[in-house]
């Protein structure tokens, strides 16, 4: 897991996440993710096929998906970075039936 967190290369740490073949161990990365290095981590592991319901919610919290999808237009400015956080908000929303 240490590998993962720790990995510099942003490509290489989402490929590896996308391959995690346990619940648990995605569940434990999630929780252990510093969420200030951008979604793009977390993207790979909420498309992961053995990403659990209870990680999903975890995701949701952690991410504040409530403030990502109370977020305008004018608000996310045109800024892709914050697009991909309201995407990512809106795709837990959808599998958290919400």
């Amino acid at each position: 897991m240490d590998t993962i967190l720790y990995e510099q290369n942003l490509d290489k740490m989402c490929q590896q996440i996308s391959k995690v073949s346990s619940s648990i161990i995605l569940h434990a990365i999630v929780n252990h993710y510093n969420w200030d290095d951008g979604p793009e981590s977390m993207i790979a592991a909420l498309n992961n096929p053995v990403c659990a319901v209870i990680t999903f919610m975890e995701m949701f919290e952690l991410m504040e998906g409530d403030y990502w999808l109370k977020q305008t237009e004018n608000e996310l400015d045109g800024s892709p970075w914050k697009q991909q956080w309201k995407e990512m908000a809106e795709k837990l929303k959808v599998k958290l039936e919400l």
